[in-house]
Formats: C-alpha cells, structure tokens, sequence
C-alpha cells in the first residue's frame, strides 16, 4: 500500500508526540523500558518512508531525525509554555529549558553564588530546572525539610553507585525507613563519639589559636566531621583521602541533575578513575568497620545499619553495606561541613562585628562556675535564639 511522503512524515511526528506524552507520564518510573522504547517507535514511519527513498538507511535516518525533532520541540514548547505546572515560577530560560543548564553551573563551580543572584533578581522562588524550584524562604524549612517534609527527589537517582542496583540510606525517598537510625533514641547514643570529636575541634583550635598564623575554619571543620576512624585533626591527611574524597564525588556533583546520563559521566576518563578510587576507599573503611563489629566508642550510624545492637536482626550483606557505608562517611560530613562554616561565616558578617550577643547567649546558658558544656547537654542549644538563629 502507498503511503503520501506527507502522511509519512505526519507518522513521524505523531511518534515524536507520543514519545513525549509517554516520558512526561512514566519518566521516574520506567526510563529504561521507555528509552528502549525511543529507539523502537521510529522504526513505524521509517517502513512508511522506504517507498521514498532508494535507501533504506535514508528512510531511516529521516524517520528518527523527524521522530526525535518532533521530541525535542515538543519538550521545548512545553517546558516554556503556560500549560506547564511550574510556569508561574520566574528564572533563567536555560534552566526551564535543560538540566544541562545546571550541568554547565556545577562545571563552573559558582552554583551558589548563582542562586543567591537569581533570587536578588527573580525573588524567593525561583525556576532552576524544567521541574525544580529553588525556595529562599524561612516559613519553607519545616513543610519542605521537616520530619513531615517533602520526599527525596530524582536527584538521588544519579548519586546511587552504578556497580549496585541497592539504595543507600540517603538514597531512599521514603521517609519512613530514615525514622529509625535518626530517631532520638538513636541520635542520643551517637553523642559520645561527638563529645570526643568536639573535644579534640576545640582543644585543637585553642592551640592553633595561639599562634598569629590565619586558621583555615572550612579545613578544620571538614577534619573534624570527616569520619571513617581517620584522624585528620591530629595527624592532617597523610592518607590522601580528603583530596580521594573530593576528586571522586566530582562525578557525583554532574549525575545528580542528568540521572540518566550516569553510565556516560562514569566512562568519562578522569571521573571513572576518580570514582573508581573512592569506590575502593570506602570499600576499605567498610571492610574495617564490619571486622571490628562495634564502634570505637557509643554507637554510631553504622551500629544501626549492621544491627550490631538488635539480636532480631540479620545483618545485611557487605556489598549492601558499602553504600550505605558511603552514607556514613561522606554524607554526614558534607552536611556538617556546611552547616559549620555557614554558622561561622555569619557570626563574622554580623552587623555587631563581635558576636558578644551570641557568646553572652552561650555564657548565660553555660556559666564558667558550671562544668556542664554545650557538648554535654545537647538539648540545651535548641533553647537558645540567637544560636538557632544563625545555625542552617
């Protein structure tokens, strides 16, 4: 039967439609099928094409250039139209566009000097992604990041190791399974290995105090929460394994936006061997952790993840404890990192210049006559305003 090249073509765009419609429904669901489905679809109008070329293979390529055309038009439009759930949102017409846009700022290493910029200029909510907004709003925190907040979105995808089809802790987007290594009950237990690691921050601080050489607060705090039974704040990284830890991560910082592009980002050659080093790091540091069956003192994250303290359970195989092995060397650290530095950055920016509010603050709650300290009676801190409010 004849085929119009017109009605042709017309097949092939209403694929490229299709494709689209699929993707938006089923993306975060069943990528894989649907990408195997991608290269499939076009097949249909490449047979209606063959009458018209004397080549199959210009039949073919005609179809899929139409078919994915059509696809990324359509996404395109989409995307920047008023149908589009986020529309109302102001930003960049890069980022409504692509997450490549996010890809190129991660490059640059100014994501957030970027995003402080396009909230003086768009607002406190701001379009950085076909599907993401940026929120700098205080009254967001607890709906969005609270125990009752929003789920783990997508990006945790592209951060899940590519040698597991396991999730990590971090990983899960269920907030149910993070309640119970972070409960307070749990949380209580850790505070012995922090008592022992703010002792030696302090003790260490004090006595690089002394001296008139500038102290590096960012490289101190990342000593200090850099876990895995490495001591960085008394012996400085003679393993290398800050610079293992920071080169191997690179990866990570680009297959969060594009999760599907992960097998590309991890057959590039400098981040495959970067990744592939970290990899074997914390396989070592898991492989310690496992054979000495208990923490170096209290209990810590991964007492709950061997269930070294629960007779019920079974504890997890080790290559379903590495990832999560990740988790509690890596993760926790970075998060403590931050919020250390953005608390002290901005008792330095403080209108007054000497943080005396604060340190009366912490002295009234915690006298000299006492030989309780803040590390000592944790819950105390939730009690004091001014610390709150400059902590993340």
């Amino acid at each position: 039967m004849y085929i119009s090249f017109q009605n042709a073509v017309f097949s092939a765009v209403f694929c490229g439609l299709t494709s689209h419609l699929l993707f938006n429904k089923f993306e975060d669901r069943h990528l894989t099928l649907l990408s195997r489905l991608l290269v499939i679809l076009p097949l249909f109008p490449a047979a209606l094409f063959l009458s018209h070329y004397t080549s199959p293979f210009s039949a073919l390529c005609v179809a899929y250039a139409t078919c994915y055309t059509t696809l990324l038009t359509s996404i395109a439009c989409y995307r920047l139209s008023p149908f589009h759930p986020l529309s109302k949102y102001p930003g960049p017409i890069l980022a409504r566009l692509s997450k490549w846009w996010s890809i190129y700022q991660t490059y640059t290493g100014k994501t957030h000097t970027t995003y402080l910029e396009l909230h003086r200029k768009y607002g406190r909510v701001v379009r950085t992604g076909p599907n993401e907004v940026s929120i700098c709003d205080v009254s967001a925190i607890q709906p969005v990041l609270g125990a009752d907040g929003l789920p783990k979105g997508p990006i945790w995808e592209g951060r899940r190791s590519q040698n597991t089809s396991y999730y990590a802790l971090i990983g899960v987007r269920e907030t149910a399974e993070h309640l119970q290594p972070f409960n307070t009950s749990h949380v209580k237990a850790y505070e012995p290995i922090l008592r022992a690691r703010l002792d030696q921050l302090v003790t260490t601080l004090q006595s690089k105090g002394d001296s008139s050489t500038p102290i590096d607060l960012a490289e101190w705090f990342s000593f200090f929460a850099f876990g895995g039974g490495f001591e960085l704040m008394s012996e400085g990284d003679v393993h290398g394994a800050w610079k293992i830890l920071q080169d191997g991560l690179r990866v990570q910082a680009f297959t969060q936006h594009l999760p599907w592009a992960a097998p590309f980002f991890y057959r590039l050659p400098g981040m495959a061997v970067s990744a592939a080093k970290l990899r074997a790091f914390i396989g070592r540091i898991a492989k310690t952790r496992v054979e000495r069956k208990a923490a170096l003192m209290g209990e810590d994250l991964s007492s709950h993840l061997l269930g070294e303290n629960d007779s019920s359970r079974e504890a997890p195989p080790f290559t379903q404890y590495v990832p999560d092995a990740f988790l509690a060397v890596v993760a926790g650290s970075d998060t403590t990192v931050c919020s250390l530095v953005s608390s002290s950055s901005s008792q330095v920016d403080d209108a007054q210049g000497d943080g005396s509010d604060l340190r009366n603050e912490i002295d009234d709650a915690f006298t000299p006559k006492q030989p309780r300290r803040p590390m000592d009676d944790i819950s105390q801190l939730a009690t004091l305003p001014l610390l709150n409010a400059i902590s993340p």
